[in-house]
């Protein structure tokens, strides 16, 4: 079922002035994850702090998880695939059979600059709607 805009919540305490600060303030990272569910789009979003979260594992988890996240995100066919280039993919699949604390950065900052550019416009001008 869609989520109405209306239905929102959004901090009033909370501008959104840049997505930095959007996703440095739980509250703001909520609010703006309920506007992309609302317009179907909240896989980058899911990605991007998937991504924050494995750079915070013990080393021993690394391998494990970076499969898991390129199962769900990356590889073809993925439930919530995100929009990538194929070189990124094809650099960052490579990256998994070693994996590090960098192994999605390049990944990361392109999802980053896709929501910067898409998804948070509009949520900007949602927030400045409501």
């Amino acid at each position: 079922m869609r989520k109405h805009k209306k239905n929102i919540r959004r901090e009033s305490n909370v501008k959104p002035t840049t997505l930095e600060d959007v996703l440095s303030n739980k509250a703001s990272t909520t609010s703006f994850r309920e506007f992309l569910v609302s317009e179907f789009s909240s896989e980058n979003l899911d990605f991007w702090l998937e991504c924050e979260e494995y750079k915070s594992l013990k080393p021993h988890k690394l391998k494990k998880v970076a499969n898991q996240i390129y199962v769900e995100y990356l590889a073809p066919g993925a439930d919530k695939q995100v929009n990538l280039d194929s070189r990124t993919k094809e650099l960052t699949w490579s990256r998994i059979a070693t994996p590090s604390y960098a192994t999605f950065d390049v990944a990361q900052t392109h999802i980053f600059n896709l929501m910067q550019t898409d998804s948070f416009t509009r949520y900007k001008r949602f927030c400045k709607l409501s």
